[in-house]
């Protein structure tokens, strides 16, 4: 099986996926695509990322979205080969109409594991009940406090960029001087939007503080992880939502301002030790 990720240096659910696939230590490609350009992507006639393709005797088959992308490799796991064609049939979208009023397909059971083993499969397992919460939240609150973050002033969004244009294939071509310029200049004013779309504080900083505390807090003194002694998938979809801001301002403010940090290192070393290489914004395999 040959599996490839196309992603964006700056984008918290790449991080994430790739985060999932180091920590199980999984072969991939990682293909750094332009966010202005995509010309990476032009054999797709889905343009967002992340998208992970694999390739088996011959078929390819495309995966979106990150969270169902991280159940399905994680059901193709535990299920030992289960045909991905035959997973991708159980986990059915359906249209739900959103809070602006537009209809969009979703995928509802995206953060449960597809099993035939009862303690697996039913609702009643805490363990995976609580795995599978942490997930959503982590998708539908935490990584909403990124981008805000990461641009919350032009000068950060240049920060963000430079530094990850420079980590990246880009450094020195001019289609990274165009999504460094380019690219700051548009994430700073979306930032600006997003704050007020989900009603976060006037110092945005405030609401992932909170966030970290809380992620912290429900993991409790008597767990290193979430998982217990090891990271599980909501350990590691966190850690790859935060993971975007590493060597950021607003990484370094929350590791002054939060209890996360001994968390969030011991979970980058649990992610290394199963990738078998440091773990950075630049990662290839």
């Amino acid at each position: 099986m040959t599996i490839k990720l196309y992603q964006y240096q700056t984008c918290p659910f790449c991080t994430k996926t790739r985060c999932f696939l180091l920590a199980h230590g999984i072969p991939f490609e990682n293909i750094e695509v332009h966010p202005i350009f995509k010309k990476e992507m032009k054999f797709s006639k889905y343009k967002k990322v992340p998208l992970v393709t694999v390739e088996k005797n011959g078929e390819v088959l495309e995966l979106r979205d990150s969270s169902l992308i991280i159940s399905i490799l994680s059901s193709y796991i535990i299920n030992e080969g289960m045909n991905i064609t035959e997973l991708l049939k159980r986990y059915p979208t359906t249209t739900v109409v959103g809070e602006d009023g537009k209809s969009k397909q979703e995928t509802l059971n995206k953060h449960w594991l597809i099993s035939d083993e009862a303690d697996l499969a039913t609702v009643e397992n805490d363990a995976r009940k609580e795995e599978a919460e942490w997930r959503f939240w982590a998708d539908d609150y935490l990584v909403h406090l990124i981008s805000p973050n990461v641009y919350r002033t032009y000068r950060e969004a240049y920060q963000a960029f430079d530094y990850h244009v420079k980590q990246g294939r880009f450094n020195g071509t001019w289609e990274g001087v165009v999504a460094k310029y380019l690219g700051s200049i548009a994430m700073w004013g979306i930032a600006k939007r997003l704050k007020t779309k989900y009603k976060l504080d006037e110092n945005v900083r405030l609401d992932l503080y909170k966030a970290c505390n809380k992620w912290t807090e429900a993991i409790g003194k008597g767990r290193t992880f979430m998982g217990g002694s090891k990271p599980n998938l909501a350990d590691v979809s966190v850690f790859g939502v935060l993971s975007v801001m590493e060597n950021l301002d607003s990484f370094h403010d929350v590791l002054t301002h939060t209890n996360i940090k001994k968390w969030y290192y011991k979970t980058k070393q649990a992610i290394e030790d199963h990738g078998g290489q440091t773990l950075n914004l630049r990662t290839t395999t």
